[in-house]
């Protein structure tokens, strides 16, 4: 699992099952902050639908966070004011980049939320399907 599937699984997952494995890491004593939990814009692109040009959109909120562990440093972001979710992420990211013993059990949350995911998305699209209708053409 790459680290753009972790980023979107942990965004959308229940934030509450990633966070008790965070806590369970800085519990242990071995996190030491690069940089605390801070809120930050960033500039949103998009591509114009006509000629497919990139343009710039405007800003968005977003916290960011650094952290050490182990020598290996993990960075996590979150949209929005969500300081608790960017220091999280980091937290996680920084345990699978050295091996942390509880590596195994962040990736057995990420497929488990991966899961709910798509059943979530699987029940919205039946959901969605129920109220679909079809048309037909009548030539005169």
């Amino acid at each position: 699992m790459d680290l753009t599937e972790r980023t979107k699984i942990m965004a959308e997952g229940d934030f509450q099952v990633f966070n008790d494995i965070a806590r369970e890491i800085i519990a242990a004593g071995d996190i030491r902050v690069i940089r605390e939990s801070r809120p930050g814009l960033v500039m949103m692109q998009a591509r114009d639908s006509v000629d497919g040009q990139p343009f710039n959109l405007g800003d968005v909120l977003m916290a960011e966070a650094v952290v050490e562990l182990h020598g290996c440093r993990g960075y996590g972001f979150a949209l929005g004011d969500e300081p608790d979710q960017a220091m999280c992420r980091a937290v996680l990211e920084a345990a699978l980049l050295c091996g942390h013993p509880l590596a195994a059990k962040i990736m057995a949350a990420l497929k488990k939320e991966a899961a709910a995911i798509e059943e979530g998305k699987v029940r919205e699209m039946a959901a969605i399907a129920r109220t679909r209708v079809n048309f037909e053409v009548m030539e005169g």
